[in-house]
């Protein structure tokens, strides 16, 4: 229990200064917009997602030893502190979806990334429908039926 309790603290510092080092990228861009740079933003919110994620893992390993009776109260906690620390993070995919949209309004800027394989992209990118054949399950018609599905997944590549 212990340990799992100090992994936690860990994680808990190490997410606390990622969300520090977004607070400030977020008061420098406020003070001096063109400063802060699209690819020092979107390394700070990867840092960050790392980091996020080693909490939850160190939570979930705290709430599997927890006592029973302390175990809501430390989910509350726990959830309060990941939504505060979370906020610096929206913020964050706010401001680089402003970066984004002035750069590709300015005729494409130097970024050659999609927007799709950014971290602060929240949409996801839209691919055509695929229509596969489903196999019937009979072995007599296994051949004839994957040859189609080759012929199917080959024309779509």
């Amino acid at each position: 229990m212990e340990q799992a309790v100090r992994a936690r603290a860990a994680a808990k510092g190490w997410l606390t200064r990622a969300s520090a080092e977004i607070e400030s990228l977020l008061s420098e861009a406020e003070a001096d917009p063109v400063s802060v740079t699209e690819s020092a933003l979107v390394d700070c919110m990867e840092q960050f997602s790392k980091r996020l994620s080693a909490y939850d893992e160190a939570q979930g390993a705290v709430e599997l030893v927890i006592d029973m009776k302390d175990l809501d109260s430390d989910i509350s906690e726990s959830a309060g502190y990941r939504i505060s620390k979370r906020k610096a993070y929206i913020r964050a995919g706010e401001l680089l979806a402003k970066l984004t949209s002035n750069v590709e309004a300015s005729g494409g800027g130097g970024s050659n990334k999609s927007r799709s394989s950014r971290v602060g992209d929240t949409h996801q990118a839209r691919l055509p429908k695929l229509e596969l054949l489903k196999f019937s399950g009979d072995h007599t018609q296994w051949q004839p039926f994957w040859d189609k599905f080759q012929a199917v997944v080959d024309k779509s590549d």
